[in-house]
């Protein structure tokens, strides 16, 4: 049974610019888009970055909500732990002026940005996690049998 829930998809789509709009800053974008995320990872997340308005449509299954919410846990937990401190590393004696502000406001509002997502993808999985135990009153929900997801708050915390 596709998701269709107008509030979820709401949710997602908050998520989705809010993704954007944090990648698309010129100090910070390069790093981002660099980063060494496996092809499985961001091919996982596309579905609720990217591709949002066909899945409008057409719905989302579970095990794609959740692989999304893992990939996006995972992209930010890799921008925590490896991309902001290189990012603030080089940072150091590279510009002057008006353009190092500029640099490390960017590199600051990253790591702010960060923070903000992961609390959107925190409040996703906890809707999510109940459509889907509403719609799996028979069997085992989707979210029980996805062990992966048991790294899910420490990828979401961790700084």
């Amino acid at each position: 049974m596709p998701v269709k829930d107008m509030q979820t998809i709401a949710v997602i789509e908050r998520l989705a610019e809010h993704f954007q709009s944090s990648i698309n800053n010129s100090y910070v974008r390069t790093a981002l888009i660099s980063m060494d995320l496996p092809p499985n990872t961001r091919l996982a997340m596309q579905p609720l970055t990217e591709k949002v308005e066909s899945y409008k449509l057409h719905g989302y299954r579970f095990d794609e909500l959740y692989s999304g919410i893992i990939a996006l846990a995972t992209y930010i937990y890799k921008v925590r732990k490896e991309v902001y401190p290189y990012l603030k590393n080089s940072l150091v004696g590279k510009a002057s002026g008006d353009e190092k502000i500029l640099q490390l406001l960017a590199v600051d509002n990253l790591k702010t940005n960060m923070s903000v997502l992961a609390d959107d993808i925190s409040d996703l999985y906890m809707r999510i996690v109940q459509l889907d135990k509403d719609a799996h009153s028979v069997k085992a929900p989707v979210f029980e049998r996805m062990p992966e997801l048991q790294s899910l708050g420490q990828l979401l915390t961790s700084d």
